[in-house]
């Protein structure tokens, strides 16, 4: 989104989110952006997705306060040709700094080369179905078919409460939002957070 009209600076709008109903700080520190938050259950509980009979993955979340709930199934594609957008892509749109009124900015930056992804755990492709009443659909139900996105864990780096003009020129992945790091040897497993 073109948030500072200079037809370059990339942003993502995020004025609405499901957030688990127990983790206020996390409620708390998204409405703080302006966003409208619904508390929200997750099935699988404390996990990214579960899998399905069919082999599938699933997720689900249903705010707790209205009707509002977002679904996903995926499949793994057995190749990456498959997947018509390349994890560059990916790794742009999620390194995006996000806003909701635009009051501030959060700039979170996803790293792509750790050991969280890489050999068994490179970034998959994946191919799903969305079911969803959220906004901007509140009231109605819709459906996606034929969705392409990418598996994978990636650690990140989250600057909070950015004022927006700051970001201006922002690109992406390969400039100040540069989703790969230097040295992947500072980062293993679950010690990330503590070496940084």
């Amino acid at each position: 989104m073109d948030l500072l009209g200079d037809g370059y600076s990339s942003f993502r709008w995020a004025p609405q989110q499901l957030i688990t109903a127990d983790h206020m700080i996390a409620l708390q520190g998204s409405r703080d952006y302006g966003t409208v938050v619904s508390p929200a259950e997750w099935d699988p509980p404390c996990d990214a997705y579960r899998a399905l009979p069919n082999g599938n993955n699933f997720f689900r979340g249903k705010s707790r306060n209205s009707g509002e709930f977002v679904e996903v199934e995926m499949a793994r594609l057995s190749d990456v040709a498959l997947n018509p957008y390349p994890l560059d892509f990916f790794k742009n749109i999620t390194n995006q700094p996000t806003f909701a009124n635009a009051s501030t900015c959060d700039n979170m930056i996803r790293w792509f080369n750790t050991s969280m992804s890489v050999g068994e755990f490179a970034p998959r492709p994946v191919l799903g179905r969305i079911r969803a009443n959220a906004f901007p659909y509140e009231g109605v139900e819709k459906e996606w078919t034929d969705v392409f996105g990418v598996q994978v864990a990636t650690p990140f780096i989250e600057n909070n409460y950015l004022d927006c003009q700051t970001m201006k020129g922002y690109v992406g992945t390969g400039g100040l939002g540069d989703s790969f790091i230097e040295d992947t040897n500072i980062i293993n497993g679950d010690d990330w957070i503590s070496e940084l």
